[in-house]
């Protein structure tokens, strides 16, 4: 007995666009049938000698190959509509990436920053004054000459045996910051400085060596977070660094000065304009060209210092 179930109906429909039986057939609202070769056959088709010795009308299983053809239809529309979804989905995170770079590219980021100019008092204290610079920032009210002259290692040069000896200054200032005939030192020794001030006023925080991180990454990590930090650059409009004197330090170590060592506190950029805004000791609150800087900033070694909480665990340690 023919059964003209209301499903059949509804897959007639999913047939007809899966391609499956006729679309003018379909719109007739005629019943299909399938036979033991799965050939489908309309109605009409089954009272006829030649829809074959095989045809019958639907029975279960039957129904079940009607099913079988419309989960597969069912498949292929998910499928496309999957495969859309996805590409509606690429064009917007595209949309959304370009967007992003966009206003990337017009970002600008400026930490207000109270400038401490190193002149007079300390010609070659780049150094101890950028750390007061930032000190000040973050509320430790302390004056330049007593970063220089209390808690910044110093060590004067002398004479044996023809040799000039000196500071290592990865540790120490090479002379002293009050004249001008003296040098500077490295990241780790205003590391040493910042701790040396910090620890002696019970302070929570603590001076970090972060050099080696590129100049975007202090962007990201710190400007952009309103952290200001020390780098390394050179002087006199970001001047060409060079070879200059040389010394030898008491364990033998042979030192070998860049003319133009400067250190000043990094306070922000501005992509539109393609700045780098810093808190120079000698010029002031200032901006320098994007890539100028970047260069002298690696040519320096990639030097920087910041000034952060303590870690609990670190403090755990301490205690």
């Amino acid at each position: 007995m023919k059964r003209k179930a209301a499903f059949v109906v509804a897959l007639t429909a999913i047939l007809s666009f899966s391609g499956c039986i006729k679309a003018d057939e379909a719109a007739k609202g005629m019943y299909y049938y399938i036979d033991a070769a799965d050939t489908v056959y309309p109605e009409t088709d089954i009272a006829d000698e030649n829809a074959g010795a095989g045809a019958v009308s639907i029975i279960p299983a039957a129904e079940e190959n009607i099913i079988n053809y419309a989960q597969l239809a069912i498949v292929e529309i998910e499928q496309q509509h999957r495969k859309e979804e996805l590409e509606q989905q690429r064009k917007k995170e595209e949309e959304e990436e370009r967007k992003k770079a966009q206003e990337l590219a017009k970002k600008k980021v400026v930490i207000e920053v109270k400038n401490i100019l190193q002149l007079p008092q300390l010609p070659t204290g780049c150094e101890a004054v950028s750390l007061t610079i930032l000190l000040n920032h973050l509320g430790y009210k302390v004056d330049k000459m007593v970063i220089a002259e209390k808690y910044l290692p110093k060590q004067a040069f002398y004479m044996k045996n023809g040799v000039l000896y000196g500071a290592n200054v990865v540790n120490t200032f090479a002379g002293d910051p009050t004249t001008s005939y003296s040098y500077g030192c490295f990241a780790p020794c205003i590391v040493t400085t910042a701790n040396n001030y910090l620890k002696s006023h019970g302070s929570d925080m603590e001076a970090r060596d972060i050099s080696g991180e590129h100049l975007e990454q202090l962007f990201e990590k710190y400007i952009d977070k309103g952290q200001p930090v020390l780098i390394w650059i050179t002087s006199n409009k970001l001047s060409e660094p060079y070879k200059a004197e040389q010394w030898v330090t008491a364990d033998g170590k042979k030192v070998q000065w860049q003319r133009y060592e400067h250190c000043v506190v990094l306070t922000g950029y501005d992509r539109g304009k393609n700045l780098v805004y810093v808190s120079d000791p000698l010029v002031g609150n200032t901006s320098y060209d994007y890539d100028k800087l970047a260069l002298r900033y690696e040519q320096m070694g990639c030097q920087a210092v910041s000034i952060e909480k303590r870690a609990e665990d670190d403090d755990a340690q301490r205690a």
